[in-house]
């Protein structure tokens, strides 16, 4: 009987080695699996913004001719506004105060404008088909409601406020599209070429987190990495034209 229960025991031991390294092995498959872009990704929203990838550079060519700008400059954050906001783990006063420095870098004027934080304590992802801020317009005020995720990094929530004082700059020059996904990437493309880049480029950059079911991707914005490159190259394609015209003009 001794010998039977020692079998096993012994079989029992082999069979939990046997499944730990079908495990390890199939593991280290998906994850390579995931570089490579092989393993099923949850997307809800991936073919609903299928549309707006052909009228990429058509709206950015729209924004060029309304907003024109002979410079191109870039916004960034002081380092103790940054060293503030995250010692004070992204409170309203804080994203307040990005709020207002991003508006005040687009020469808007900051009366009347109300920040409203809504805390998320979910640590899940946010897919494409979730809301991470919001930009409303009455006859009183201007709202701008960042929606705080636990699972945000702080150049998420910068870029995400970037966006929405975009929104606000668009509506102040009339200009948007009747299609609401067209007028996100508009918003988007706008954000850039006004300056955003730095941060819209890091906070929309695609992550992944394992499930159950999979990998579960995180994605903010409308247009992709590849898209937000190709248009960062047509703005520095217009700023290299536009120092070469300024040359000319000083050697004249």
């Amino acid at each position: 009987m001794s010998v039977i229960l020692y079998a096993l025991i012994i079989g029992a031991g082999v069979g939990a080695i046997i499944w730990l390294f079908y495990k390890l092995i199939n593991q280290d498959i998906k994850a390579r699996n995931i570089k490579k872009g092989k393993h099923k990704r949850t997307n809800k929203n991936s073919k609903i913004k299928e549309h707006i990838r052909p009228f990429i550079d058509e709206l950015f060519d729209l924004v060029h001719s309304k907003l024109q700008r002979e410079t191109f400059r870039s916004f960034r954050l002081t380092d103790k506004m940054v060293q503030d906001a995250i010692a004070d783990r992204f409170d309203a006063y804080s994203i307040y105060r990005i709020v207002i420095a991003s508006l005040r870098y687009l020469g808007i004027p900051d009366d009347n404008f109300i920040v409203r934080l809504e805390v998320d304590n979910d640590s899940s992802f946010i897919t494409n088909d979730g809301l991470a801020g919001q930009y409303i317009n009455n006859q009183l005020h201007n709202e701008i409601n960042i929606i705080l995720k636990q699972s945000f990094t702080f150049i998420e929530i910068i870029a995400i406020i970037c966006h929405e004082c975009t929104h606000h700059y668009l509506r102040i020059r009339r200009l948007g599209c009747d299609d609401e996904e067209k007028n996100e990437a508009l918003t988007d493309i706008a954000a850039i070429y006004l300056g955003f880049g730095h941060y819209i480029s890091k906070g929309y950059k695609s992550r992944y987190k394992k499930t159950a079911d999979g990998y579960i991707k995180s994605k903010l914005g409308y247009i992709n990495s590849k898209e937000i490159e190709r248009i960062k190259q047509k703005i520095n394609s217009l700023r290299n034209n536009a120092n070469h015209k300024l040359q000319i003009t000083n050697h004249k």
